[in-house]
C-alpha cells in the first residue's frame, strides 16, 4: 500500500491571475467584460446615485448597460433624502438618455435617519466646525451602524440580489449581512 503526502510545500495558486496589459490573458475576457457578465446574471441590481451613475467615468457603460437591459428590475437607492431628489438632468448629460422610466423607484434615505445622522455628526462637534458639518453630506461624516446597514436592508426588503455603489467600504458590511452582492462602478472600467 502506498501512501501520497499532502502537498504542503507548493505554493497556493495567486486568487487574482496578473494579467498582461489591456487585462485580458489569450482566450479570456476582460476583467470588466466578466464584472459586467457577473451583474447581468442578476434580475434586480440597485442603483446608487452619486459617484456611481453621476460622476463616475463608468457611469456611460453603466447607463447603457441600463438601457440594454429593460427585462432586469432597477432601482435608485440613493443616501439623498426626498427633499435633494434624484438629479435626472445630471444622468441624462451623458448622452445616454437614462430617465426615470428606466427604474422602477427610487428609495431614499429617511428623513429621520438622516436628522438622526446630522444631528449626531453636529453634536461631536463645536465652533466652526459646526458650519463644515453641513456642508459634508451625512454618509461621509457618519459612524453609525444603522446607516452603514441601510443600502443592504433595503436592497432585501425589495428583493435586489445586486448593489452597485462607489463608496463600498460604507455599504459592504449591509450587504454582506443581508446577501447582497457588491459591485464598484470601477469594476466596469476597462483597464489601461
Amino acid at each position: 500500500m502506498t501512501y501520497d503526502a499532502p502537498d504542503w510545500h507548493k505554493p497556493n495558486p495567486p486568487r487574482r491571475p496578473n494579467l498582461p496589459k489591456g487585462g485580458a490573458r489569450a482566450g479570456h475576457a476582460p476583467r470588466h467584460v466578466l464584472a459586467l457578465a457577473r451583474l447581468a446574471s442578476h434580475m434586480d441590481i440597485a442603483w446608487d446615485l452619486d459617484g456611481t451613475l453621476v460622476d463616475h467615468p463608468a457611469a456611460p457603460v453603466l447607463h447603457r448597460f441600463i438601457r440594454e437591459t429593460p427585462h432586469i428590475r432597477h432601482i435608485v437607492v440613493s443616501f439623498r433624502n426626498a427633499r435633494q431628489g434624484v438629479p435626472w438632468g445630471l444622468l441624462s448629460g451623458y448622452g445616454a438618455g437614462l430617465e426615470m422610466q428606466h427604474f422602477d423607484r427610487v428609495v431614499h434615505m429617511p428623513d429621520d435617519l438622516c436628522a438622526g445622522i446630522s444631528a449626531d455628526a453636529a453634536s461631536r462637534r463645536g465652533g466652526r466646525w459646526r458650519s463644515l458639518a453641513a456642508l459634508t453630506p451625512p454618509w461621509r461624516r457618519s459612524t453609525d451602524a444603522a446607516h452603514r446597514l441601510w443600502k443592504g436592508q433595503i436592497c432585501q426588503q425589495e428583493g435586489f440580489t445586486a448593489l452597485v455603489d462607489d463608496l463600498t467600504s460604507l455599504v459592504a458590511e449591509g450587504c454582506r449581512r443581508h446577501g447582497v452582492e457588491l459591485f464598484h462602478p470601477s469594476d466596469f472600467t476597462p483597464d489601461p
